[in-house]
């Protein structure tokens, strides 16, 4: 199980002994396994954070013939596990996911 804490009102925060668990409206399930092949029927968008995540999810689905594989972001987002810095990383997948949703909704409504 994964945990994203926030402040107490809900908001983005650093760390603090004051956050709390986020409770999201919505979520996806996922895997500690990893991708699996079938995977790529399932899902209508496969999001990696960096070419290593491509190249894997390229050779684990046999390619891409539908063009279901990108980068959240057109730069690669550094793991902050290996730098360090979680607040970078945080900004990057937030301008990553809002650039997502106005990329969804330009196409969808």
């Amino acid at each position: 199980m994964f945990l994203i804490y926030t402040a107490p009102d809900g908001s983005p925060a650093t760390y603090s002994e004051n956050n709390v668990p986020m409770k999201p409206k919505y979520s996806l399930p996922v895997s500690l396994m990893g991708i699996e092949y079938g995977d790529y029927a399932y899902y209508d968008f496969l999001i990696g954070m960096d070419e290593y995540n491509i190249k894997n999810m390229e050779k684990c689905f046999g390619g891409d013939p539908y063009h279901k594989i990108s980068m959240l972001l057109k730069r690669a987002i550094e793991d902050p596990w290996y730098t360090g810095n979680f607040e970078k990383a945080y900004a990057d997948l937030d301008e990553g996911v809002r650039e997502l949703l106005d990329r969804l909704m330009d196409k969808y409504l």
